[in-house]
């Protein structure tokens, strides 16, 4: 996200020592995984994925495969 100076007004990982793992997220989460997360999903997206950015990804992809894994209901 840039503001009307044109500078980035998140906190990405690369801007940090990577990384905070923010408080209150399950313990798989870790600062190497957000990490790869960014490394892995950035060509993506044209702006810089942020860590919060990551966490989403991380969450969403754990309920996606939470959901896929259940049995069918009869």
């Amino acid at each position: 996200m840039h503001t009307e100076q044109g500078t980035t007004a998140r906190t990405t990982a690369h801007d940090r020592a990577c990384c905070d793992v923010p408080d209150g997220l399950p313990e798989w989460i870790t600062s190497e995984l957000i990490e790869k997360t960014i490394n892995v999903w950035q060509p993506y997206y044209t702006e810089p994925l942020s860590i919060d950015d990551a966490v989403t990804i991380l969450l969403t992809t754990s309920r996606l495969i939470s959901v896929l894994s259940q049995e069918p209901s009869s």
